[in-house]
């Protein structure tokens, strides 16, 4: 119906559609009775899960992350425990940097 009032009026049916938005709404509701989805909302669902990937591998990330460090810790703690003290009295430098807080 759209279209072919945007083709009658020699008008750009998105012109037509932008002015008249029960027009639109028209168009819409004919594409849902027909069994199909508009294309804006099918690009809008396809970015939804893309969305929701991104957010599930930032999570993973974090918590990659936040296990690097932990596992940093007990490697710098078992090397001070299994090195030989050194005899001139200097410390050991850790291999791992320990976070410190603030």
């Amino acid at each position: 119906m759209t279209v072919a009032l945007a083709q009658g009026s020699r008008c750009p049916a998105r012109r037509l559609t932008q002015r008249h938005l029960d027009l639109k709404n028209d168009f819409y509701e004919e594409v849902r009775a027909r069994g199909q989805v508009p294309d804006s909302e099918a690009r809008l669902r396809r970015q939804v899960v893309k969305l929701k990937e991104l957010r599930a591998r930032d999570k993973e990330l974090r918590q990659l992350s936040a296990d690097r460090q932990g596992l940093g810790q007990v490697v710098n703690q078992l090397v001070l425990e299994n090195s030989p003290s050194p005899r001139d009295g200097s410390t050991l430098c850790p291999l791992w940097p320990v976070p410190t807080s603030g």
